[in-house]
């Protein structure tokens, strides 16, 4: 009886963080003067480090590569290292933010602990 309580409660526990991250989330992301926002997020277990690690060297290659130099936020949230990196690319032209947007995407594709927010609110030079 114990072990069953103790199993539905860590279950509840579980969800309750869930929803807690993915509120805290959007919180953050709320705002559309953002034309990409990569997030960072947790289950309870911690952030990707790894693929956090490997996106900040892919922005600095990325850079390199264009010539160019990517302006963007890093909004900490949550407990658990939690971070969206929030883009408005207005130094990209069109093809460029497609492509830093793709790139980004293929990169992190395989992450469950990342999520992807694209909008097309922005005004390309």
């Amino acid at each position: 009886m114990v072990l069953l309580f103790t199993s539905a409660a860590c279950s509840m526990s579980k969800k309750a963080e869930l929803n807690q991250s993915v509120t805290a989330e959007n919180n953050v992301t709320n705002d559309s003067n953002y034309r990409f926002v990569v997030s960072f997020i947790s289950f309870g277990s911690g952030i990707d480090r790894k693929a956090k690690s490997q996106y900040e060297q892919f922005l600095k290659d990325f850079e390199l590569k264009n010539n160019v130099t990517i302006s963007y936020e890093k909004k900490y949230w949550g407990r658990e290292g939690e971070v969206n990196f929030c883009f408005s690319l207005n130094e990209l032209n069109k093809t460029e933010q497609e492509s830093f947007i793709l790139e980004s995407k293929n990169l992190l594709a395989n992450s469950n602990r990342v999520r992807l927010k694209e909008t097309n609110s922005q005004e390309p030079k």
